[in-house]
């Protein structure tokens, strides 16, 4: 469990960058809904997952599991899919209060 939370929390955050800077080069009057970009939150954290081979939930399943190759790697994308949108949230709601701040 522990390899799965080092593995998830950075790249999850990287996920969240990553769809932060798509969603501003392509979206800067925010028109597109907020479902696509969870949509593309997921969809990136599989291409990740898959372009670097993460797998990290190897470490958590029975070595006969179906879940050791490429679906082990799709679980895990859709995992730092689902954090990186935790992560969005978390770093902006800290972008609210420091400009509350000044």
């Amino acid at each position: 469990m522990n390899e799965m939370l080092a593995i998830v929390g950075p790249v999850s955050l990287m996920v969240t960058k990553l769809v932060d800077l798509i969603r501003n080069a392509i979206d800067p009057n925010d028109t597109v809904p907020k479902t696509w970009w969870n949509v593309a939150s997921f969809g990136l954290g599989i291409a990740v997952a898959s372009v670097w081979h993460i797998n990290a939930a190897v470490s958590m399943l029975p070595a006969d599991s179906q879940l050791q190759d490429w679906g082990g790697i799709v679980l895990t994308g859709l995992v730092v899919g689902a954090v990186a949108s935790g992560w969005h949230e978390l770093l902006d709601a800290l972008s609210s209060v420091a400009k509350r701040g000044k």
